[in-house]
């Protein structure tokens, strides 16, 4: 008989180290070794941060590391298939991982056009999950959006059309025929992808030879993953799950809190969060306590304090008095339309640099290191305050040197390569600048510097964010995306927007309870990222408001 130990844990309460901590008494005490013991969550940046933290209490080195078994749920199943892939087609590997080309070349066949823009990355998202949001995708990616859905339900694809996905120009009485033919086009190329993995494994019944296998975000788990964990669950003599039922947020591709809540298993509840603030915890509390289908907890802040502020139809300039240069700074929003519509009307006019949330987000990204590097250049100067080396190294790098003699350019002749052996100095005054480096500097929005910033939207954002002093913020401490991407972040500061799509207050008036109560998940996850403070706001934009009864 296995023995099964599930962990509920509220937000910041530390599931993970919980996790970590089992493994080192099953190492320690009972004596299992690490190789044995089989660690998957749901994310690849998760899994990362559980090999760096597991290697670090026991002092594995990097021969060592290889031989655990903590990753991706994806990642184990590769390991067990034994497929060696090839990610860019030039080998001898019969199989390689298929990527955005690929799907390109495949849709020319039924004259569809695939995206790939220059800001797309080759590779393709291990995770059908976090493309939930479908209201700014083209028909094209609707099309794998359509397999994945079914993939991860465990449906055929003939029940495509329960998806709710709705095609533009598309007809779907074609889209059956394009997904099953991309199923015969990989077959065909040697092509597999990430849902290969997961159903190859189940097909072929792929089992990991250990004794304790661990399972963190539990709540995150779709039907095919499920059917993972069922099968290799099997296989094991113990079995440790955490995971919170209220943070099931990827119901769109199936995950539902059944599977952690109907779970047969010892059960403890880790009530005392260290991330979230007692203020914000208990509005959180608020929101998520009025769910019908959750397991009970309590709940305790160990952070006193912290702020929750509720605006209705505010101004953007109500909002950036809250903002504070030294903070990390998070815009959440329900659908990636409002996030882009947030970033075009408001942050890129007004010049508030940012960066956007997730390795594929459909937001404009900006602000590069060149830009920030020439804007902090400038203001320091114009501050009277010392250049650090790297402000100092970017000006040599894009103005042009004077000729022997004359002052032809910026640079004093042979001191580009004299500065690459000044390693010992950190900070250049202004007089020094110009003493030692430089015979003149371009204006700061004169045409030389300009041209080195990169597109017409980077140069007018430039301009704007000297001109309305916004000069102080960093790209890197403000975040702008949907609530889906901000999953198991944390940020200093979070904007929570209340505002839906007209599908979604369909979806509301259509489903009733079950669509309420997935909405309340998703804003109870959204509100519990703040470290201090939480800026909830009602109505920024006229679309639809859910209410969440604050």
């Amino acid at each position: 008989m296995n023995d099964f130990t599930k962990i509920f844990g509220i937000p910041g309460s530390g599931k993970t180290e919980k996790l970590l901590t089992e493994i080192e008494k099953r190492v320690e005490i009972d004596e299992i070794p690490l190789s044995r013991i089989w660690y998957t969550t749901f994310t690849r940046l998760a899994a990362t941060d559980a090999r760096k933290r597991i290697t670090a209490k026991f002092d594995i080195n990097d021969e060592e590391e290889k031989q655990l078994f903590f990753g991706t749920t994806h990642s184990l199943c590769l390991r067990l298939l034994g497929w060696e892939l090839s990610h860019k087609g030039d080998g001898d590997r019969e199989m390689r991982l298929e990527n955005l080309w690929d799907r390109s070349k495949y849709l020319k066949r039924y004259g569809l056009t695939y995206p790939l823009d220059a800001g797309y990355q080759n590779d393709v998202l291990e995770s059908v999950l976090s493309e939930s949001d479908m209201t700014d995708k083209t028909d094209e990616e609707k099309i794998f959006g359509v397999i994945n859905w079914c993939n991860h339900r465990c449906v055929s694809l003939d029940n495509w059309r329960s998806s709710g996905i709705e095609f533009n120009s598309v007809n779907p009485s074609r889209v059956l025929d394009i997904c099953e033919g991309w199923q015969e086009y990989k077959h065909q190329q040697g092509l597999v992808d990430f849902d290969d993995m997961l159903m190859k494994t189940l097909e072929y019944e792929m089992v990991p030879y250990g004794e304790v296998l661990v399972v963190d975000e539990f709540q995150d788990q779709t039907p095919l993953l499920h059917s993972i964990f069922e099968l290799w669950s099997s296989r094991v003599g113990e079995v440790i799950v955490a995971g919170d039922d209220d943070q099931t947020i990827y119901t769109w591709a199936g995950a539902t809190p059944d599977f952690l809540l109907n779970l047969d298993a010892k059960t403890e509840v880790l009530r005392y969060s260290r991330r979230v603030p007692e203020n914000v915890l208990l509005k959180a509390k608020n929101i998520i306590e009025t769910v019908k289908n959750r397991q009970y907890k309590e709940y305790d802040a160990l952070k006193q304090g912290g702020q929750f502020v509720h605006l209705i139809s505010p101004t953007f300039e109500e909002l950036l008095k809250h903002m504070a240069p030294d903070k990390s700074i998070c815009f959440l929003f329900r659908t990636n339309y409002l996030a882009k519509k947030f970033c075009s009307e408001h942050l890129i006019p007004e010049g508030i640099p940012f960066s956007p949330l997730g390795s594929r987000s459909l937001l404009p990204d900006i602000w590069t290191d060149k830009m920030v590097d020439i804007r902090d250049a400038f203001v320091r100067m114009h501050q009277n305050k010392p250049l650090y080396k790297r402000h100092v190294s970017r000006l040599l790098r894009i103005l042009p040197s004077c000729s022997k003699g004359k002052r032809d350019g910026y640079v004093r002749y042979g001191k580009k390569s004299c500065f690459k052996n000044e390693s010992k100095k950190t900070e250049w005054s202004v007089a020094d600048i110009f003493k030692e480096l430089f015979v003149e500097l371009p204006l700061w929005n004169g045409r030389q510097i300009l041209s080195h910033l990169g597109n017409d939207l980077q140069i007018s954002t430039y301009l704007a964010n000297v001109r309305n002093k916004h000069w102080d913020l960093n790209p890197y401490n403000i975040n702008v995306g949907t609530i889906h991407s901000v999953k198991g972040l944390e940020r200093d500061i979070v904007f929570v927007f209340n505002n839906h799509t007209s599908k979604i207050e369909k979806a509301i008036l259509d489903k009733g309870q079950p669509i309420i109560d997935s909405e309340k998940r998703l804003y109870y996850v959204a509100v519990t990222r703040a470290i201090e403070t939480c800026i909830f706001i009602d109505n920024f934009f006229d679309t639809f408001v859910f209410d969440l009864e604050l």
